[in-house]
């Protein structure tokens, strides 16, 4: 701090490329403020120096303030705006100078930072805005999460930086040297430096005299605010967390802030935040409001108070804001006036929320993006990304945007993902751009509706093609035209229904099912089918019936049954057929019956076997046929009987054999014919008997050969032959039964 007596002070100005340097301004305003960008007011004389308005604009403006001949402060600056006015000593140029920062406010964008922090993505838009990055200074203490995406939506880039630094509780401020201005970020006491005179002493005015850089007068100040801060905000990917974080706890009816949705996710970065915002309402609303002659004083710089009224003002101060005066016109000592707010150092500055969010009213459109060479690109969450109208910056892929829900219908489940390229409606959740949802979908000319319109306004359609590719697809669609209502149904290639309980269908008149490959019906309780009109079914192929219980069937009119080919049927157990009427079995061939077991056939009146041709039986065992009244066999053709082992016909009563040709009996051993009564044989015609061994005839009482008259009898006391003639005719001898006849 100097000591000496300044008995001058002035001010001038240089702005680059216009001569002549040092001009001397009438009077120079600069208002600096922590988090506001520095705004220089200077009225400089037009006809004095020759000045041009145009040629101002955008030029580098230097103040150099010196005391005594001495440097005591330098401001600069850019030309943001030049205003000609006209007085009683001529024209007047009054320039509005800033800092460079604020040329960020006429720039504005629309853009999408994805997976940066927020000091990151500051440094970005000031290195893209020609910031030099070694002017970027960071003094930062606390631990900043990358931001999933973070919109810049039709704002300068200033409002832009600003609210998103207000938002952390980071602030900013311009330090004047190294040769130029350098823009700080700070979040904590520890990053504001000591101004250049690092202390002041108090000290009232003394007259116009200029003494040394003192505060003339200081007052605390207070004003109402917030006792307590709460936000809020939902996790949709942790719903049931609770976000809600408070800066303290007080009493019932504190005054309360309370903010929703305050932009985070996490309860340690809810509780960050509300810490911040208690605390900018505390800076905002205490302090200290000081004057005096201290041209070194900027927003953002400490200074020590010196000789204060009240040892609690004799600490170190943080200047929150100051308006420095010069005014050329009047007196050494009354020149130069500065004005400040200042809070305790060890107290944290916050910037409170100025800024207001760019807020997106109503929906707009955008299209989907993705990966190239896919047509469907999403996530767990069935996501997606998007490719906005207003984005100028982002390519048309998978990195266009972060990952976006989309709005499903109001059911427990249902899943419809947009495909890449298709343009779909997007909401934003409290009309936040960093918050978008997609609501639906909306066709154009690259996309038009699947059906020729307005010639089927009537459809209303479900349909999704075959990815990738979109050769195939599936669709519900429905014909609401009148007469010709019809609902389509269509799989590409596999359907499944799955009913857990009961199932109708009704059908008021025709039905058709084509199957062109295979079916199967599996029902494991009960079936029923009921058919009032004709069932037609035609099996092309084979058939195959399998029943593991037991099969009824009922058929109260005729059945026809036609096999073309061979026809088999296999009965484990027990086969009855019974027909009330009669009962037919034709058959063009053969008919081979096999019995393991017995065979049983009744009738309980006549019975009748007509066969065609040939006809075989053959019986493994025995074979027994039981006719209650009688039994008649009519063979037209030739009938032959073998038998393997022993033929027994048994009759109850009469056996009665008729045979119209030739009847021969062959008997490989021998014969036996056994009668409980007479046995007559009766021939129209000769009767021969062939024997190749002996003839042996036995009969108890005798035995009588008769043709004709004559007669011939055997008895068991003689023999007696009765004729008219004997003629006995031997090779050899004859005399024994020509005695015989003799005697006769």
């Amino acid at each position: 701090m100097t000591t000496e007596t300044i008995t001058d002070i002035v001010a001038t100005i240089q702005i680059d490329g216009i001569e002549p340097a040092g001009m001397l301004p009438s009077l120079v305003r600069v208002k600096d403020a922590i988090s506001t960008p520095r705004r220089i007011e200077v009225s400089i004389s037009r006809r004095r120096y020759g000045l041009q308005a145009q040629d101002l604009l955008r030029k580098g403006v230097q103040i150099d303030v010196t005391a005594n001949g001495a440097a005591a402060r330098r401001f600069e600056g850019v030309v943001l705006g030049v205003t000609e006015a006209w007085g009683k000593q001529g024209n007047v140029l009054l320039l509005t100078v800033g800092s460079p920062l604020e040329l960020l406010a006429y720039s504005s964008d629309c853009r999408i930072f994805q997976e940066k922090t927020v000091p990151e993505i500051v440094e970005q838009v000031l290195l893209d805005a020609g910031f030099p990055a070694a002017r970027i200074v960071k003094r930062l203490s606390g631990t900043y999460s990358k931001l999933a995406s973070c919109t810049q939506y039709n704002e300068t880039m200033l409002a832009f930086v600003s609210r998103l630094l207000e938002a952390e509780g980071i602030s900013y401020w311009v330090e004047d040297g190294r040769g130029g201005l350098d823009l700080v970020l700070g979040d904590s006491p520890d990053a504001h430096r000591a101004a250049a005179t690092a202390t002041l002493p108090f000290a009232e005015d003394g007259g116009d005299v200029l003494g040394p850089w003192r505060i003339r007068s200081i007052a605390e100040r207070e004003a109402l605010r917030p006792q307590k801060v709460t936000l809020r905000d939902l996790d949709w990917q942790k719903p049931a967390l609770d976000l809600e974080s408070s800066s303290e706890k007080s009493s019932p009816g504190a005054r309360e802030h309370y903010e929703y949705p305050a932009g985070y996710v996490t309860p340690a970065e809810g509780k960050a935040r509300a810490k911040a915002r208690i605390e900018a309402f505390a800076s905002a609303s205490s302090g200290v409001e000081s004057e005096g002659v201290a041209p070194a004083l900027a927003a953002g710089g400490t200074f020590t108070l010196e000789n204060a009224p009240a040892d609690a003002l004799s600490i170190e101060w943080l200047v929150t804001a100051v308006t420095h005066t010069y005014d050329g016109e009047l007196s050494p000592g009354h020149r130069w006036n500065t004005e400040a707010l200042a809070i305790p150092k060890s107290v944290p500055f916050r910037p409170l929320l100025k800024t207001p969010r760019p807020r997106i009213r109503g929906p707009q459109t955008a299209f989907v993006t993705g990966p190239a060479g896919q047509e469907i690109h999403t996530d767990a969450h069935a996501r997606v990304k998007l490719k906005y109208h207003w984005d100028r910056h982002s390519a048309f892929d998978d990195k266009s945007s972060a990952w976006v829900r989309v709005a499903q219908l109001a059911m427990s489940g249902s899943m419809a993902i947009p495909r890449i390229g298709w343009e779909v409606l997007v909401e934003f959740e409290h009309g936040d751009p960093d918050r978008p949802i997609v609501t639906g979908r909306v066709y154009n000319a690259m996309y038009l509706p699947p059906y020729a319109l307005p010639a089927k306004k009537t459809v209303s359609t479900l349909l999704s093609y075959s990815s990738p590719g979109g050769a195939g697809h599936n669709e519900i669609r429905i014909d609401d035209l009148a007469g010709s209502e019809h609902i389509h149904m269509h799989a590409q290639k596999d359907m499944e229904l799955t009913v857990a309980n009961d199932r109708t269908s009704k059908v008021t008149t025709s039905r058709m099912s084509t199957v062109k490959v295979d079916e199967t019906i599996t029902v494991k309780g009960n079936r029923s089918r009921e058919v009032q009109g004709l069932w037609d079914v035609t099996v092309a192929g084979n058939q195959t019936l399998a029943v593991e219980g037991a099969r009824t069937k009922t058929v109260k009119k005729d059945e026809k049954v036609t096999v073309v080919g061979d026809r088999k049927l296999s009965v484990t157990g027990a086969h009855d057929v019974t027909s009330k009427a009669n009962l037919t079995l034709a058959t063009a061939g053969d008919v081979a019956a096999n019995v393991t077991g017995s065979l049983t056939e009744s009738a309980d009146e006549g019975a009748s076997l007509v066969v065609g041709d040939d006809m075989s039986l053959t019986c493994g065992g025995p074979k027994a046929e039981t006719a209650k009244m009688g039994k008649t066999s009519t063979i037209e053709g030739k009938q032959s009987l073998t038998v393997g082992g022993a033929l027994i016909d048994v009759s109850g009563k009469d056996l009665s054999l008729t045979v119209g040709g030739k009847r021969t009996s062959t008997i490989g051993a021998a014969w036996n014919v056994t009668s409980a009564a007479d046995i007559a044989i009766a021939s129209a015609d000769a009767l021969e008997l062939t024997i190749g061994g002996a003839l042996t005839m036995t009969g108890a009482t005798g035995i009588a050969f008769k043709v004709g008259g004559s007669k011939v009898f055997v008895g068991a006391g003689g023999v007696t032959i009765e004729s008219s003639k004997v003629k006995v005719t031997s090779d050899g001898p004859a005399s024994l039964l020509a005695a015989v006849v003799g005697s006769k």
